[in-house]
């Protein structure tokens, strides 16, 4: 299905029973089967005493032709998530400046367009951490799913660690945001918990 989804640039869903088919099929139909922008690459420029660390999303180049665009649906979001850290944290200056950008394809006119904005590194500080706190929650699931899945082959109790620590820091956010999708993801790392449990008996 990775395969598959790469290839149409989309996602696939996972339905494991009547009742799981009602959000994909009802609330998300349109994020899943309509397109809202096509060929989407997004851009962050840095002063040059950032580095990334660390780097979370599909995939990144410093050249764009690399990078292979996305498709995205109505509602639809990307994470873009990193660590970043300078080179030396007396050369961090607060009115230094970000930019960001994105291009895209129009569905409908199939116009190229983009947008662009530039942000000092205080004011991004200053600005509501809420998009970060719930991009690091998903991050945390994720990373978990990857985990869990090596240990459980030969250590199903660090399995089980790895699926509690990821519960409890998603239920954490999902709680300060009050976010349903949040806590979805907090219900199914419970279940594989338990899944997880009855493997380890």
């Amino acid at each position: 299905m990775d395969e598959v989804t790469d290839a149409g640039k989309g996602a696939y869903v996972f339905i494991d029973s009547d009742d799981g088919a009602g959000l994909p099929f009802g609330a998300r139909f349109d994020e899943n089967m309509d397109v809202a922008a096509l060929d989407v690459r997004a851009r962050m420029t840095l002063p040059w005493y950032l580095l990334m660390h660390e780097f979370h999303g599909e995939e990144y180049s410093e050249n764009p032709d690399e990078v292979e665009p996305q498709h995205l649906g109505p509602n639809d979001a990307m994470i873009y998530h990193q660590y970043l850290v300078a080179c030396d944290e007396e050369l961090v200056n607060g009115t230094d400046e970000i930019e960001f950008g994105a291009t895209f394809t129009d569905p409908f006119s199939l116009v190229e367009k983009s947008e662009e904005g530039t942000f000092t590194i205080e004011g991004l500080l200053a600005a509501s951490a809420n998009q970060l706190l719930k991009g690091d929650a998903i991050v945390t699931y994720a990373e978990a799913l990857k985990r869990i899945d090596v240990a459980s082959k030969d250590e199903p109790e660090d399995a089980i660690a790895i699926c509690e620590a990821a519960r409890e820091k998603v239920a954490a956010a999902a709680e300060t945001l009050d976010d349903p999708e949040l806590e979805e993801i907090v219900e199914l790392l419970g279940m594989l918990k338990e899944t997880l449990g009855g493997v380890a008996r």
